[in-house]
């Protein structure tokens, strides 16, 4: 992830781990893209070096593949 990611995502969210809501899957690439699986597949112009995540939003996504890229 680049650090523009990290830092926008670091400022602006902060999950809400107290809410229930269903989940989605998403595709998470380096450079802080982000794409739902329901869209269908993933996009032809990116790499495959995405990973996929379980969250309620985009921005729960980038940030949960920001705190497994930091682990």
């Amino acid at each position: 992830m680049t650090q523009s990611a990290t830092t926008r995502v670091s400022q602006q969210f902060e999950p809400d781990t107290s809410n229930t809501e269903v989940t989605t899957s998403y595709r998470v690439w380096p450079d802080g893209t982000v794409q739902s699986t329901e869209d269908g597949a993933a996009y032809t112009w990116m790499s495959d070096d995405y990973i996929r995540v379980e969250a309620r939003s985009e921005d729960e996504a980038l940030w949960t593949a920001l705190q497994r890229e930091a682990k």
